[in-house]
Parts: C-alpha cells; sequence; structure tokens
C-alpha cells in the first residue's frame, strides 16, 4: 500500500500525462519560494516516476546561477556601501542572477532527446561555481517503453514568457515562512552568518513574492510542504 507521500507524488507525476501535446520529453516543473523543499521533492517525483515504469530524471534550475554565493555576497555588499538607491536594486534582483538564455536553449534541446554536459556550474553544496551539470534525455528515451519519458525541473522564475510554454505542467510548492527560514538556517549555516541567512530570505521574499503574484494563475497543481507534504485545493495568491 503506498504511503500519502508517495500516492501524493504519484498524482503530480500524472499531471503532464493529462494534457495533450507534441511527443518527446515530457516536462514537469516545480517551483516555489526558497526553502519550500523543490529539490527533495523533485528528487522524490523522479524516484516515484521510476516506480511507475517511467523513465525520469533531475534538472535543477539553480545550476544557471551565474555566480557563486561568494560573488553574490560582494555584489550586495557594494551596491549597500556604495548606497545607491538603482545598485541596491540591481543587486537584489534575483532574475537578473540567471542565465535564462542557457535554460531555454537546454531545455529546448532536451525535449527531443539530446545529451547535456556543461562544467562550473553553480553547487548548493558549495555555493560555488564547481559543479558539473550532466543531464541527457537520450538515455532516459532509449529506457522509454511507449511511455514519454519525464524530466522534472525544479527552480522558482519558471512562469514567465518564453519558458512556462516548455512545461507539460507545473506545481507549486509551499512552506509557511518560519518552515522557509529554518531550512535554508539548516542549509547554509556552514557558510554564511544568521544575519547574511536573514538578508537571503527578505531578498528572496520581496523578489519571488511579486513575481508568483504576476504569474500563478498558470500552475496546474498546488502542494504544501511544511511538516507533512499535501496538495491543496487553493489559489496561490491566497498562501503568499
Amino acid at each position: 500500500m503506498l504511503s500519502y507521500f508517495s500516492a501524493a507524488l504519484q498524482n503530480i507525476v500524472r499531471l503532464p500525462y493529462e494534457k495533450a501535446s507534441e511527443d518527446g520529453v515530457k516536462y514537469l516543473a516545480v517551483i516555489g519560494p526558497v526553502g519550500a523543499g523543490k529539490t527533495y521533492v523533485s528528487r522524490h517525483l523522479c524516484d516515484e516516476a521510476e516506480k511507475m515504469h517511467i523513465p525520469a530524471s533531475y534538472l535543477g534550475f539553480d545550476s544557471y546561477l551565474r555566480l557563486s554565493s561568494s560573488e553574490r555576497k560582494r555584489m550586495l555588499q557594494e551596491a549597500d556601501a556604495s548606497q545607491n538607491p538603482e545598485l541596491v536594486a540591481l543587486a537584489t534582483n534575483q532574475l537578473e542572477w540567471y542565465d535564462f538564455v542557457a535554460l531555454n536553449r537546454d531545455l529546448s534541446q532536451l525535449k527531443e532527446g539530446s545529451h547535456i554536459h556543461r562544467q562550473s556550474v553553480y553547487s548548493k553544496e558549495t555555493g560555488e561555481l564547481d559543479a558539473v551539470l550532466d543531464v541527457s534525455t537520450q538515455d532516459l528515451l532509449a529506457r522509454s517503453n511507449g511511455t514519454a519519458p519525464l524530466l522534472v525541473i525544479d527552480g522558482t522564475y519558471l512562469l514567465h514568457d518564453g519558458l512556462r510554454n516548455l512545461f507539460d505542467a507545473v506545481v507549486f510548492l509551499y512552506a509557511n515562512d518560519e518552515v522557509r527560514l529554518e531550512r535554508l538556517r539548516r542549509r547554509d549555516s556552514h557558510r554564511r552568518t544568521p544575519k547574511e541567512i536573514k538578508r537571503q530570505f527578505i531578498i528572496a521574499y520581496e523578489s519571488q513574492m511579486p513575481y508568483f503574484r504576476l504569474y500563478c494563475e498558470s500552475v496546474d497543481a498546488v502542494a504544501l510542504n511544511n511538516e507533512r507534504f499535501e496538495l491543496i485545493s487553493a489559489n496561490v495568491k491566497d498562501l503568499l
């Protein structure tokens, strides 16, 4: 018998297959604010898909960060020291932190079966540009047996024009502010002070929440991920 968590995840896995679309790899996006648990849930979605005999793989949006944590920290310090509101606004605008051109290119190539290999990408573990991105949908298609394979992409800024249309389904993942801040503390305490972590949380909040309010109407499902994971019937705007 499936656990509630597994059953809920399998319902999410089915979402991309409920819509008629072109042949090729199905894309499922998991979006939400920092600390919502996107990576954890996305990797478990891949595991559940495999149990359902759907070949699946994972792609993290943070792989497309342009700067390391230390470089972003220095940029913020310099902007604060300048006392120039325009520089501060630019430094804290998270939409400027990501390489959307590379992301769009890679997603377009992976859709039809390709292999992406890039070095010097962002690592959540170290905060540096010292990781390797290695994702192959060729392998997924080779393993598929009548069912289109699945690529799960997690991230924050995946809903605006030019990106949302690439995804077959989008689930919005949310957790309460205190839960997300505590997760951020546990994740980043080895490389950031408590004050820096709180500042990071505030920057993320001020950048992400307006974005979600603007684009959240296009999500297909909503999940709450506090102490318990559950699919809920809710308007995203009511959660923010």
